[in-house]
């Protein structure tokens, strides 16, 4: 197992010391004029992440490949795109999903900070229904699930309704496109990987789950929302957004683990059946104070000693032998990552040097605070 103890106090340590997030700001804004991407990336997996939702919205769009010159001044190609963008939502309520998106978007009451006014809020809704209709209208490959709207929200909140249904979509097209399929297959085989990470990394824990046999379906909301329909906490949810908008697709899976993880003692006090498991471990993101610095953090280490391609990789391995009957169906998933795919290897490659990136940010800031 990994030993995260000495590593997550220095987490914790460093969000308590009154000039760290002075010191970091500094380092983010310098990076973010170099064009620095690892950087960046490496900044959402230390303390904080991109502390500020300024600079959350500065960052996540340059991470995705969307800003302009002046940041976020729009050019005449983007005025025309806005153009388009109103234009389109006359055709909003055509959309199949439609009725689907507004139930999901009037129940979303919870998510918003209690500071937001009941006319803005409705104006949020509004924008939030046109949005994911005008994303599913432009690319009809790509399938609305219940939570999608979550992770919208999310966004919606930190930007304007513009530039937040650029960046809505990159992300629909990179780490969001396989839970976005037709069939909900993807998604189960995907959330396999976190009984597969389990078994390598703590036998007793993986072992207790499985005889209890709650499945994978209490993960699914945590998973597929980047938790974002499960955490009650605004700032929690955006600091995960900067972790996984940098890194690699599966960190939501990680995560899920890690949190598995630091809950073991109590987990293993749950009686060894379905419905206790399963009450329980649904109730964790709620009602449960996590530490999401150091969760983050486990997270990341998790996924340099279990690689995600190499997990996806190793996983094909272990269903062809347990299901020799059908081995094609095994290579279906690997070969969907794997295969004409070279975002996923890239973005480990970029989350392995932002790993070496944040320790050196850490030494640098410790050093120069004693």
């Amino acid at each position: 197992m990994i030993n995260n103890e000495s590593s997550e106090l220095n987490q914790a340590d460093s969000m308590a010391d009154p000039n760290y997030k002075t010191f970091k700001i500094l380092l983010i804004l310098e990076s973010f004029k170099r064009n620095d991407r690892v950087a960046l990336r490496s900044y959402s997996t230390s303390a904080g992440g991109f502390l500020e939702n300024s600079l959350r919205a500065k960052i996540w769009t340059k991470l995705a490949n969307l800003e302009d010159q002046n940041a976020f001044g729009r050019g005449d190609a983007d005025s025309d795109d806005e153009n388009k963008f109103s234009i389109d939502s006359l055709s909003v309520q055509s959309n199949e999903n439609y009725r689907q998106v507004i139930l999901d978007v009037e129940r979303s009451l919870k998510r918003f900070p209690p500071s937001v006014e009941e006319m803005q809020r409705i104006s949020y809704q509004d924008s939030l229904t046109k949005l994911i209709i005008l994303i599913l209208n432009k690319n009809p490959f790509l399938n609305y699930y219940q939570g999608y709207h979550d992770i919208c929200l999310t966004f919606l909140l930190i930007m304007d309704e513009f530039k937040a249904s650029r960046l809505i979509e990159r992300i629909s097209l990179s780490h969001l496109k396989y839970y976005m399929e037709k069939t909900m297959q993807t998604t189960s085989d995907l959330l396999d990987l976190i009984y597969f990470i389990l078994k390598q990394e703590d036998f007793e824990l993986h072992d207790y789950l499985i005889r209890s046999e709650v499945g994978t379906i209490f993960s699914l909301s945590w998973v597929i929302t980047w938790f974002s329909h499960v955490l009650t906490n605004l700032d929690d949810i955006l600091r995960l957004f900067d972790f996984f908008i940098s890194t690699h697709f599966l960190m939501p899976i990680y995560l899920t683990v890690s949190i598995l993880l630091y809950k073991k003692s109590e987990i293993l006090t749950i009686d060894c059946e379905m419905a206790s498991m399963h009450k329980f471990l649904t109730s964790i993101p709620e009602h449960h104070p996590l530490p999401i610095d150091q969760l983050v953090h486990r997270t990341l280490m998790l996924s340099i000693k279990y690689p995600p391609e190499d997990t996806l990789l190793k996983h094909k391995e272990y269903c062809t032998t347990k299901n020799d009957s059908n081995p094609e169906q095994n290579f279906s998933l690997i070969q969907k990552f794997l295969i004409g795919n070279k975002i996923i290897s890239l973005a480990f490659v970029g989350l392995f040097t932002a790993c070496a990136y944040q320790y050196f940010y850490d030494y640098i800031f410790h050093s120069q605070s004693r």
